[in-house]
């Protein structure tokens, strides 16, 4: 009795199917990393700013009622947070950048001084620039909402602390 053509490739198959799998195990018991380095590193950078985020998030109340604050990362995370400027825990709350009876104007102020603002970072701060300087001043906290990630909702938040100099204080 011989072997088919069909019948060579299905045990061709499994044969390479048996040796891959026996590679792998050979691999695991050597200790073979399966990350690279250069994406390990990356890995924990990511790591370290998604604690940073949280970190952030659980200072400025917006956690939710019973959880746990975030913890600073430990081994190889820390070293990374540490490289990358971050502080655990956040050097100051979002809530309190900026005291309460202060006023930005927002059709005048930069970038650093609109960050200042709690629920404003560098990236939404520069987009506020950004869009003053194409299309002009903002004059009211309707059109303030004209900005990608400015809605009614961060707006309303923001009425008691922004004032916009084209059409005085709100």
């Amino acid at each position: 009795m011989s072997t088919t053509a069909n019948e060579r490739k299905a045990l061709l198959f499994l044969s390479a199917v048996i040796l891959a799998g026996s590679v792998v195990r050979v691999a695991r018991a050597v200790g073979v990393e399966a990350v690279p380095a250069a994406d390990s590193a990356a890995l924990d950078r990511q790591i370290a700013r998604v604690d940073a985020a949280r970190a952030a998030k659980a200072s400025s109340g917006k956690g939710g009622a019973g959880k746990k604050p975030a913890r600073a990362p430990k081994g190889a995370a820390a070293r990374v947070a540490a490289s990358a400027g971050v502080v655990y825990p956040p050097a100051l709350p979002p809530s309190q950048r900026l005291a309460r009876d202060s006023i930005v104007d927002v059709d005048r102020a930069g970038a650093a001084e609109l960050e200042r603002l709690p629920w404003i970072g560098p990236v939404l701060a520069q987009r506020i620039v950004d869009d003053r300087n194409s299309k002009g001043p903002f004059g009211s906290l309707e059109a303030f909402q004209r900005v990608r990630g400015v809605g009614p909702g961060l707006a309303e938040r923001l009425r008691t602390r922004v004032t916009f100099s084209a059409a005085g204080r709100h």
